[in-house]
């Protein structure tokens, strides 16, 4: 097979469909296939709290999206962060609740046993020899519409929790009936489900308050938001004063929301998942509250009623607030690690070839098709190399030399295809410098530029040993150049040949510091790193040159 095969031209449109693929796609008909020699989907299937991490372009977003596909049977609830960028922490959690809300009263006013309990209805039930009306019994039916008109309550209540102030303020309550407006949107039916339910006390113990705190809410947004357009009270009659704040009330639906989510899973079976992908694009200072209070919800509820998977960089995701250290990915999460080190060169390579055979299986394309359109298994080593081993970057740049070469009437891909092809490369990762690093982007950029110069131009190579010692102390600087991509991790326990006794972390330098044009650097020292001696020793990798950033840079 050669580059000019009719099949690459469908393969390069399906790789334009996966770099652009969002998780909110998960209702498209288009066919996911994920390798999975990890058994990730099977793990992510466990209703624990996961942490699903790996690097921009490791697959975390297709992981999802292959869940979701898999699981036809519970409500699953995908949303992107990157809305919330900018939010603070209580706008994300009253936004990610109202999404909940909608999308599961859809979800049961939609399903096929809500439909089953309106059509199944009796007309009468017999107890012995008396006939009794269904009206003075509770069914299945009215167990749902109680569901949903306690649903169209609390988005009632969370869009009045929206206007209320963030600090605590005294407020004058009308205690007048406020909720009649909430109670308009419900029908007679639900209503009727709500008294049926209250006179049997069958209502959960959390959702019995839940009238009394929306009168006060409505009446209190209301009275703030008066106040506030006038400067002054309003002449309105109020019994008494109540200090009130937003977050007071977003704490008090942790409860609510683990019944809510215990009485769904009784009644139809189902768990409620919810899915955050991107989660990294939210603030540093929000993360640790939008955990916590998810978490709160996930041990207040029994059983798996409920449960939620977060999709984030490495180490771009704080669990923590300052000085406290609640949680721990090891005892509070399950995680999920996508990336892989350039250790293990061969089978990294064959995963990367399985993943571009399997993208479209119509196509019938099997992995010994991708590899033959390289010239020699050096290209081929080399590609991987300039990807740093990250599927999408791999794809990506695939597609891109294909159509380098075809345009130079090429039948294979070669070196200098892929070195034309680095730039992309680049510009990808520059632009996304401010997003996805939690040090300054000057300090960044300078961390670049000491790469190039001390690394790239002085050392005249693409490897270097960190010591183990110092990669924990200068470890914000470091892991920020792995996030971003412009270093690899080759092996985190590597020995020199040069220091005995020591270990190291050996680091790859990103392709894009050193190819320029159609070739590398002159005189420099392409470590072919994955090669080993007749004793299977990395000697290449293992007699690499020591480097580490200086103390007064990364300190400062």
């Amino acid at each position: 097979m050669n580059v000019q095969h009719e099949k690459l031209i469908q393969l390069i449109e399906d790789i334009e469909k996966v770099r652009r693929r969002k998780v909110i796609d998960y209702s498209s008909k288009d066919e996911i296939q994920y390798l999975d020699p990890f058994n990730n989907l099977g793990k992510i299937k466990i209703s624990n709290n996961h942490l699903i991490l790996g690097r921009r372009g490791s697959g975390k977003t297709t992981l999802l999206l292959s869940t979701i596909k898999e699981d036809t049977v519970n409500f699953l609830l995908p949303l992107d962060c990157q809305i919330f960028r900018e939010w603070k922490a209580n706008k994300i959690i009253l936004t990610i609740l109202l999404k909940i809300t909608e999308k599961l009263r859809q979800n049961i006013q939609e399903s096929t046993e809500y439909k089953k309990a309106e059509d199944e209805k009796p007309n009468f039930i017999i107890r012995g020899y008396n006939y009794l009306f269904k009206d003075s019994a509770i069914s299945k039916l009215d167990e749902y519409n109680f569901l949903i008109a306690t649903l169209k309550k609390l988005e009632f209540l969370l869009k009045a929790i929206e206007q209320l102030p963030v600090e605590p303020i005294v407020i004058k309550i009308n205690t007048n009936k406020t909720n009649t407006e909430a109670t308009k949107i419900m029908t007679s039916a639900e209503i009727k489900a709500i008294a049926k339910l209250n006179l049997k006390g069958k209502i959960p113990v959390n959702l019995i308050n839940l009238d009394g705190s929306l009168e006060s809410t409505v009446s209190a947004s209301k009275n703030y938001s008066n106040q506030k357009q006038t400067d002054k009270i309003t002449t309105e009659t109020y019994e008494f004063k109540k200090t009130i704040s937003q977050q007071e009330k977003i704490a008090e639906l942790i409860l609510v929301y683990a019944d809510i989510f215990n009485e769904f899973t009784r009644l139809s079976r189902k768990q409620t998942v919810l899915y955050l992908d991107d989660f990294y694009l939210v603030s540093w200072e929000a993360q640790p509250e939008v955990i916590q209070y998810f978490h709160d919800i996930y041990k207040n509820a029994s059983g798996n009623s409920f449960c939620f998977k977060i999709c984030s960089l490495p180490n771009r995701t704080r669990l923590n607030k300052e000085g406290k250290v609640d949680f721990s990915i090891k005892d509070d999460f399950s995680p999920i690690r996508l990336d892989k080190e350039l250790y293990d060169f061969t089978n990294l390579n064959e995963f990367l070839l399985r993943i571009t055979a399997n993208l479209n299986p119509k196509l019938g394309l099997s992995p010994t098709d991708i590899r033959s359109l390289f010239s020699n298994d050096e290209v081929l080593h080399f590609t991987t190399v300039a990807t740093g081993g990250v599927p999408r970057d791999f794809l990506v740049i695939l597609s891109e030399v294909i159509k380098i070469a075809k345009s130079e009437n090429s039948s294979l891909i070669k070196k200098e295809h892929l070195y034309s092809a680095i730039s992309d490369l680049k510009q990808d990762k520059d632009q996304n410098i401010e997003i996805e690093s939690d040090i300054a982007p000057e300090k960044l950029r300078r961390a670049l530029e000491i790469i190039q110069n001390e690394v790239v131009d002085g050392l005249k190579t693409n490897v270097i040993l960190y010591s183990s010692k110092l990669v924990k102390e200068h470890e914000q600087v470091l892991k920020n150049l792995v996030n971003l991509r412009y270093l690899h991790v080759i092996n985190d326990n590597t020995s020199s040949e040069r220091i005995k006794k020591e270990s190291f972390t050996s680091y790859l330098v990103d392709m894009t510091f050193y190819a320029t044009g159609k070739r590398l650097k002159q005189n420099f020292d392409f470590r072919q790193f994955w090669i080993q001696d007749s004793g299977h020793r990395h000697t290449y990798l293992r007699s690499a040159p020591i480097w580490n950033f200086d103390d007064s840079f990364v300190k400062s």
